[in-house]
């Protein structure tokens, strides 16, 4: 196998290991406790609007190639 060969399969490797470890911070934002006001959930919707960002970067990196 050759060094290029090996990088590629090294960067693939990397790059699914980060889009795990940006999903696991959406998962601990979406696990933050709801906030109310009186008897009114207000809702935490700030892993939302995070997941829709991480899936606009991912989406960004793999459809421009940047990532192997």
């Amino acid at each position: 196998m050759n060094d290029e060969r090996l990088i590629s399969i090294l960067c693939a490797q990397q790059w699914e290991k980060c889009k795990g470890d940006l999903m696991a911070l959406v998962a601990l934002q979406g696990s933050c406790l709801t906030k109310y006001e009186g008897n009114k959930a207000l809702g935490n919707r700030k892993w939302e609007q995070l997941l829709k960002n991480i899936n606009a970067f991912i989406n960004d990196v793999e459809e421009n190639e940047l990532h192997c």
